[in-house]
C-alpha cells in the first residue's frame, strides 16, 4: 500500500494545485483583485488545511481572494459554479476552462432532471459502516430475490433506490474481500491440517491418511490497477462503478485507482474517504469537465508515460469502460499492448457486455477484445457477482 501512496499523492497534489490556479484565474477574470501574491498565498496556505474538506477550502479561498464587500457576496456563486458545476444567475467568464467541475452523473441524473439532494444528504454521513451494516435489512430482503439481482443499473431513476443499490454494490465487493481474506493454499509443511483434503487423499490408500495436507494463507497478492471510464457514455454507470471500485480497492493491499475521459486522474486517495460526500467533493476538486467525450487510447498512453513504472509482472489491470473511443484507435492498440506486456492479467469490464441484444460494435471495444484476458459485464448485481471467481483465482 505504501507504493500506492507514493504513486498517487504527489500527483493528487499537483492536480489539485492546477485546479486551484484555475479557480484563482477565474476569480481574477470575474473582477476580483487577484495578483501574483494572492496566487502564491493560495499555494502556500493549502498545506495548512484539509483540501478535500469543502468548508475549509471555501473559507480559505474566500479569505485570500475577497478584498471587497461585493466579492464576499458573490463568492459562493463563483465557488459553486467552478467546483460543483452549478449554473450562475449571472454570466461568468470561464478563464479559459472548458469544464469547471466534475459532472459525474448517476443513472438517475441521466434519465431525469430530478433533485438528488435527498440522496446526497443521506450519503453525507455514510462511510464503511453503512456499506457493512446500514443496508443489512435491504440486503436480507430484496438483494436475495432474483428481481433486485437483475435490475439494470441504467434503469434506476428513484434517488432512494439508487442509494440502496450503491450500498449493495459496495457490500458485494466487501463480501468478496472477506471470502478472499479467508482463502488459503495447500502446503505440505506449514499451516493447519486440512482435514477435508487429507481424508479425500486417503481414499487412494484405503482410508489410511498417510500424508497430512495443510493449509496456509497465500503470501502475496497481485498489484491491483483499476482504471475507470467516467465519460458521457458511461454516465449511467460511473458512480456505481466507483462504489464497486471503492470496495474492490479494499480487497487488495497494493492498489491504485485512476479515472479518465480525455485525460488520466489518480483517485485512490479520494476513494479512501470514509464519507461519500467527501468522496464526491474530492473528485470534484480533481476532475475538470468529466462526463465529456472519451479518448481511451490517449488517456491510457498518458497513464503509461506517467505511471507505467508502477506496474510489474504481478499487476492485475482492470479497465471499466464501454469501449466508445473518439480518439485514435492506433493509440489504444499501442497502450493495451504495453499494459498487457507490463502486467499479469488484463480484465476489461463493460457494463453493457451481458445486456440482452448488446453487440460490441464500438471500435474501441473490438480492439479491447483482442488484448483482454477476459471481458465481463457489469450492468446489474448478478453480473458483478459473477466477477468473484475471476478475482478469487488471481488474488
Amino acid at each position: 500500500m505504501s507504493s500506492d501512496l507514493q504513486l498517487t499523492r504527489p500527483e493528487v497534489v499537483d492536480t489539485l494545485t492546477q485546479r486551484l490556479l484555475q479557480f484563482v484565474h477565474l476569480a481574477r477574470d470575474n473582477g476580483y483583485r487577484v495578483g501574483v501574491s494572492e496566487q502564491l498565498l493560495v499555494q502556500q496556505s493549502i498545506a495548512l488545511i484539509d483540501p478535500f474538506c469543502e468548508r475549509q477550502l471555501r473559507s480559505l479561498l474566500r479569505l485570500i481572494l475577497c478584498s471587497e464587500k461585493r466579492d464576499w457576496h458573490r463568492f459562493d456563486e463563483l465557488f459553486n459554479s467552478f467546483w460543483h458545476g452549478e449554473r450562475s444567475r449571472r454570466q461568468l467568464k470561464t478563464a479559459g476552462t472548458k469544464g469547471s467541475a466534475l459532472q459525474l452523473q448517476t443513472a438517475a441524473d441521466s434519465h431525469s432532471k430530478r433533485n438528488a439532494s435527498s440522496a446526497t444528504q443521506g450519503d453525507a454521513n455514510q462511510g464503511e459502516g453503512e456499506a457493512e451494516g446500514a443496508g443489512q435489512g435491504y440486503k436480507e430482503g430484496a438483494s436475495r430475490s432474483s428481481s433486485i439481482e437483475k435490475v439494470d443499473f441504467g434503469s434506476i431513476t428513484d434517488p432512494e433506490e439508487m442509494r440502496r443499490m450503491e450500498i449493495l454494490i459496495e457490500r458485494l465487493a466487501l463480501n468478496m474481500r472477506r471470502r478472499l481474506s479467508r482463502r488459503k493454499q495447500t502446503s505440505k509443511r506449514h499451516g493447519s491440517v486440512d482435514l477435508r483434503r487429507t481424508m479425500r487423499r486417503s481414499l487412494s490408500t484405503g482410508g489410511e491418511p498417510l500424508a497430512l495436507l495443510r493449509r496456509e494463507a497465500r503470501r502475496r497478492q497481485p498489484r491491483m490497477l483499476l482504471i475507470l471510464d467516467v465519460s458521457r457514455s458511461m454516465s449511467m454507470y460511473s458512480f456505481l462503478m466507483l462504489r464497486f471500485a471503492r470496495g474492490i480497492a479494499r480487497i487488495f493491499r497494493d492498489v491504485a485507482v485512476f479515472a479518465f475521459h480525455t485525460h488520466i486522474v489518480p483517485i485512490t486517495d479520494a476513494l479512501r474517504q470514509t464519507s461519500l460526500a467527501r468522496v464526491r467533493n474530492s473528485l470534484n476538486m480533481l476532475g475538470s469537465g468529466w462526463s465529456g467525450g472519451t479518448r481511451i487510447g490517449e488517456s491510457l498512453n498518458e497513464f503509461i508515460q506517467r505511471y507505467g513504472s508502477w506496474m510489474n509482472s504481478r499487476t492485475l489491470t482492470c479497465i471499466l469502460s464501454d469501449g466508445y473511443d473518439t480518439g485514435d484507435l492506433a493509440q489504444l492498440e499501442t497502450a493495451l499492448a504495453d499494459i498487457k506486456q507490463r502486467g499479469r492479467n488484463l480484465l476489461w469490464i463493460n457494463p453493457l457486455w451481458q445486456r440482452e441484444g448488446y453487440s460490441p460494435e464500438a471500435k474501441g471495444m473490438q480492439v479491447a477484445m483482442r488484448f483482454a484476458d477476459q471481458v465481463a459485464g457489469a450492468h446489474n448485481l448478478e453480473t458483478l457477482r459473477s466477477l468473484e471467481p475471476y478475482f478469487t483465482r488471481l488474488a
